[in-house]
Order: C-alpha cells, then sequence, then structure tokens
C-alpha cells in the first residue's frame, strides 16, 4: 500500500471516532512519530511525514504578539493608553504606507529602528503567517495586559528603546 501519511492520520482519526482500535500498520509508525515528538527530536509536522509550512499559525501568533510587545515601548503611559495610541498609529499606516509597502519581501530602508518597522513586521507577520491582526485598541489592550508592568501600572521603563518612546497627555 502506497499510503501518504495525510492518509494513515484520516485512518487513525476515523477508528478513534469510531471507538476502534487503530491498525498495526497505523498504529506503529504514529506511535514512533509521536515518540520523537515528544522527545524533542522533531516538530509534530515532520514526526508525521507531513510537509511543514515555514511558518506555523502558532509560531505566526507568538511573534504577533512579541512585536506587539516591542511596539508598546515606544509609547508611554497607562497600557489602555498605549494601545489606543497603538491603534491609531496601525490604523493610520494600514490606510496609508502599508498598500505602498505589501508586496516587498524587504522592510523598506527608512523604516529601520522606527515604530513603523514594527508595523510593517506585524502586518507581514500577519499576512504569511495566518495570525489575526489585531488593530483595534482592546485587542491590543489584551496584549499589553499579558506584559510585565512596572507598579505604577505603566509600561516598564527599562526596555532599550525607550528614548524613543512618544509621550502621552
Amino acid at each position: 500500500m502506497n499510503d501518504t501519511a495525510a492518509d494513515r492520520l484520516r485512518r487513525a482519526a476515523s477508528a478513534m471516532r469510531e471507538g476502534l482500535p487503530i491498525s498495526p500498520d497505523d498504529a506503529s509508525p504514529l506511535a514512533d512519530a509521536f515518540e520523537a515528538f515528544l522527545a524533542g527530536e522533531v516538530a509534530i509536522d515532520e514526526a508525521l511525514g507531513l510537509a511543514a509550512a515555514s511558518t506555523t499559525w502558532c509560531e505566526s501568533v507568538q511573534e504577533r504578539s512579541k512585536l506587539i510587545a516591542d511596539l508598546a515601548w515606544h509609547y508611554r503611559g497607562t497600557p489602555t493608553r498605549a494601545a489606543k495610541d497603538m491603534a491609531i498609529d496601525a490604523g493610520q499606516y494600514a490606510a496609508r504606507t502599508w498598500p505602498r509597502f505589501q508586496h516587498r519581501s524587504e522592510l523598506p530602508p527608512f523604516h529601520a529602528g522606527k515604530p513603523e518597522e514594527l508595523l510593517f513586521r506585524l502586518h507581514c507577520n500577519c499576512l504569511h503567517g495566518g495570525a489575526r491582526w489585531p488593530l483595534g485598541w482592546r485587542s491590543l489592550y489584551e496584549n499589553l495586559q499579558s506584559m510585565h508592568l512596572d507598579p505604577a501600572n505603566n509600561l516598564a521603563p527599562s526596555h532599550p528603546s525607550t528614548t524613543h518612546r512618544k509621550e502621552n497627555p
């Protein structure tokens, strides 16, 4: 039988759904794949013999959260104020700047080291990685709430880019 890994997984899923044992022909390779994955030897998609995507959705969401955290360092104030300011800037970037650069694979050089670099990378991450872009201030606020805050409930001032932060009233 010349089955693909996906065929094997479909048969195993069907058997499990029906409460039946998985055939030994399918069970042995699946058990080997799970053991390799659990031992940390390979990614689950590789262990199962599936074509690995360049970026998984989970990795894309993690990268998106990191980029939002990095972007937050450019803003002062409470997480609420920072989220609202970030949403305004992100909305303006999406409307005015992103349409000109959305087909580029490389960062425009004049964005380097600026909040626009992070906005560009966020848009690319969501476009290519499948993570949802949290353009609304509430989604950004929820991301900021999960970050480490200082006792005054302001974004921690020890990040290296604090010299570039916006001043909020």
